[in-house]
């Protein structure tokens, strides 16, 4: 009996669940269940970063301050991404909000040759304003990525290595019942990440 994520199916919360053997990777020696619980969006993360063209000296701009887009700052960084000092070139653009008027400023401020990237995701219907002329002008790409298709066992390796931290964005781990009332509390939400552990 298959038991889904609670994409498409239910039982994302449940406290067991069956997977098919080949879907399994085991947890580094170094990495708590806390910090594999990250490893599917830095799967994710690994995916956008790998199409964003970083360079070491890359001027890299994240748009966006919640989990995605504080792992986005440190895969950047470990990219070779330099802090710039004064106006540069915007080498790269990781839009990590998922919101049209933060999709146009990423094309905005992406500079000459710039790689845009829009990571956050919008609701379908949702529509952008560009001005092809400005596309023209700097040469850029725009790009996207979508779920993690085989960065998986780099992020494991990555959460174990310790060169990646993904623990400090979390505000609690929760249980069950707490859920509903973090869910439905924005202020709750802006605190950081919160992990639900069925058996608390």
């Amino acid at each position: 009996h298959m038991t889904g994520y609670g994409t498409t199916v239910n039982g994302g919360f449940a406290e067991y669940c069956s997977v098919d053997m080949q879907q399994v990777y085991k947890l580094g020696d170094h990495t708590s269940f806390e910090q594999g619980a990250m490893t599917e969006p830095v799967a994710c993360c690994l995916h956008g970063i790998d199409m964003c063209n970083i360079k070491p000296g890359s001027t890299v701009v994240v748009i966006g301050g919640g989990m995605i887009g504080l792992l986005m700052m440190q895969l950047a960084k470990n990219a070779g991404a330099t802090k710039q000092e004064g106006v540069g070139n915007v080498d790269v653009v990781i839009e990590c909000v998922g919101k049209p008027v933060t999709i146009e400023q990423a094309i905005q401020i992406a500079g000459h040759k710039a790689t845009v990237m829009m990571f956050g995701l919008t609701k379908p219907d949702e529509t952008i304003t560009v001005k092809p002329f400005e596309v023209f002008q700097k040469e850029l790409v725009l790009t996207s990525s979508y779920i993690n298709p085989y960065t998986q066992r780099r992020a494991l390796e990555l959460i174990d290595s310790g060169r990646l931290d993904v623990s400090s964005m979390v505000a609690k781990v929760a249980s069950l019942d707490e859920l509903g009332a973090i869910l439905s509390d924005p202020a709750l939400r802006a605190m950081g990440k919160y992990i639900i552990d069925p058996s608390k």
